[in-house]
């Protein structure tokens, strides 16, 4: 774990290497938002962007983690998708 940049909020560093493959699971955030709606709360979920997602993560190996964005994109575009609107 790590400070979120100069807070004393902590995350779980995600870790790469040159063969990471990225899946989304998004069940929990989906049924928090639809949760959320049906107690008759406006929902603006709010995302960190995959450059700074990838950014953030470490790397295992000597690979360079910025490559791996094309792979993380259809995650984010799935996840886009199925977010309400």
């Amino acid at each position: 774990m790590t400070k979120w940049f100069d807070t004393n909020y902590h995350y779980i560093v995600p870790e790469f290497t040159q063969e990471t493959e990225f899946t989304l699971n998004a069940q929990r955030l989906l049924s928090q938002i639809k949760e959320a709606q049906s107690l008759g709360h406006q929902v603006k979920p709010v995302l960190v962007g995959p450059v700074t997602y990838l950014w953030l993560g470490k790397e295992k190996d000597s690979s360079d983690k910025l490559a791996l964005l094309d792979r993380l994109l259809p995650c984010y575009i799935e996840l886009l998708e199925k977010l309400p609107s």
